[in-house]
């Protein structure tokens, strides 16, 4: 039997100061400014094919103008797509000095909690290489997920931060991505990429000591 490439870390949880260290964490990112010097200009939502995604679409244009930083944007996202979106749940990994081990560092949604660690075996993983990956169905748990789920979206962030970020979202671990679901998530990815350089901050560590 082959190992699985990325699994969920059974070893015991190390401290909050050592998190920090292997993932380049942070609490205090007010020192990080914004990335593009330009005046932030409103970005439109793309149209999709529906009312309801193109409605979501159209909530999350609206709420880029009221975050003031990158890390209040990635919040306000997990709670959007865990309930007004398609998704079950919604979280942001970020990845080891190393890239060999991922951590969930905030998540939102049914049975999703942050301090997930994955050990990644795979070096060509998609969580390693920092490219997108969907999974629309499958009849096992997936090894690329953090909660096991069988279909799951993937996408690597623009966010500021010393190692690759990804944003993931799945629909329940035994449920597939509709393709309402698939094309809201990739649209939503690329707005917020575009966003991220004109705010200050980092990325959301919801992290504690009882993680």
């Amino acid at each position: 039997m082959t190992e699985p490439e990325d699994q969920p870390e059974s070893s015991t949880a190390p401290s909050i100061q050592e998190l920090a260290e292997e993932f380049a964490l942070t609490f205090d990112t007010e020192s990080k400014a914004a990335r593009s010097s330009e005046k932030p200009k409103k970005i439109a939502p793309p149209k999709l094919q529906t009312t309801r995604g193109n409605q979501f679409l159209g909530e999350i244009s609206t709420m880029f103008e009221t975050v003031a930083s990158s890390e209040e944007l990635l919040t306000e996202l997990l709670e959007k797509l865990t309930f007004d979106g398609n998704f079950e749940k919604a979280a942001i990994i970020a990845l080891s000095n190393d890239r060999k081990m991922a951590v969930v560092v905030a998540a939102r949604g049914i049975d999703a909690k942050q301090g997930q660690r994955m050990n990644i075996k795979d070096p060509l993983s998609p969580l390693a290489q920092g490219f997108s990956k969907v999974q629309s169905f499958g009849n096992v748990e997936s090894q690329h997920s953090p909660f096991g789920s069988k279909a799951f979206a993937l996408a690597p962030l623009n966010a500021n931060h010393k190692n690759p970020v990804a944003l993931y979202a799945d629909c329940g671990n035994e449920s597939s991505l509709t393709f309402e679901s698939r094309r809201i998530f990739r649209t939503v990815v690329d707005m917020v990429n575009q966003k991220l350089v004109q705010l200050p901050g980092g990325i959301p560590v919801e992290l504690d000591e009882n993680y």
